[in-house]
């Protein structure tokens, strides 16, 4: 049995992505919809000085929700449930090793995430008269963004082999998602009007900077990279912490 990839996987994944509504509408149509919404409406008594700052910084928050959306529930929920059918073991019988299809799943979901960037980006920027952004700061953001999604994969999949049911998969990540976005200040609360310790705490992940870098990064201005790099890194660590325990957890359970 080959822990090869091919198109074959890539393709089946992509297909059960793009069937799976929750993904192309929490990926792309509801961030979206929110960032029109807010950037239109909610922001008419903004001075029109600073309007345009104020509606990058909310369209670069928007990118928390596609990439949490993508690959932390989108992967997490799906394997869940597949696990809970015994669906893996099942086409393992037809010669697909399960760490084959997570390398394609890892790789349609990647596919999947940048046409949603692409077109939640070209939509906002055209729709809300965003600045155009450098090369280098596009690259850099999309660059961070991808990073912190397949490492959010590789969370969910740790906590999908943890608890092996899908209810209580959905409860833990839902409440994950939900903290991560507060994090961000993705939910109506800003990351600088949060209570000092909280923004310690967030600090050690990577979605403050959403909202705190991405703005000033898109318009190509000198930021400190540091913090950024520090959450990004601290996330991965904890996120392989947990893999390692799931891991170990799935050993003996098959002992």
């Amino acid at each position: 049995m080959s822990k090869r990839i091919n198109s074959r996987l890539i393709r089946y994944e992509l297909n059960g992505i793009i069937k799976n509504w929750y993904v192309p509408f929490f990926g792309l149509a509801f961030p979206t919809g929110l960032a029109f919404l807010i950037g239109k409406y909610a922001l008419q008594k903004i001075p029109p000085a600073v309007l345009p700052e104020v509606r990058l910084t909310l369209v670069m928050s928007q990118l928390i929700i596609i990439t949490l959306s993508i690959f932390l529930l989108g992967h997490g929920l799906v394997y869940a449930m597949e696990t809970e059918k015994n669906i893996p073991i099942r086409l393992e019988l037809f010669g697909f090793h399960q760490i084959a299809m997570i390398k394609a799943r890892a790789i349609a979901q990647l596919i999947i995430f940048c046409f949603c960037v692409s077109v939640f980006l070209t939509a906002t920027g055209l729709g809300l008269d965003l600045p155009l952004p450098t090369t280098g700061g596009l690259i850099g953001i999309l660059t961070y963004t991808m990073v912190t999604g397949l490492i959010s994969f590789i969370l969910a999949h740790a906590i999908a082999l943890i608890i092996g049911k899908f209810s209580a998969t959905y409860a833990v990540l839902m409440c994950i998602y939900f903290a991560f976005m507060i994090a961000g200040g993705g939910m109506g609360i800003p990351f600088d009007d949060m209570p000092a310790f909280i923004r310690i705490i967030a600090e050690q992940t990577p979605f403050p900077f959403f909202y705190t870098h991405f703005a000033d990064i898109w318009q190509g201005k000198v930021v400190s990279a540091a913090p950024a790099i520090q959450g990004l890194l601290v996330y991965a660590a904890i996120t392989f912490l947990i893999l390692l325990f799931a891991l170990r957890k799935r050993k003996l359970r098959s002992v």
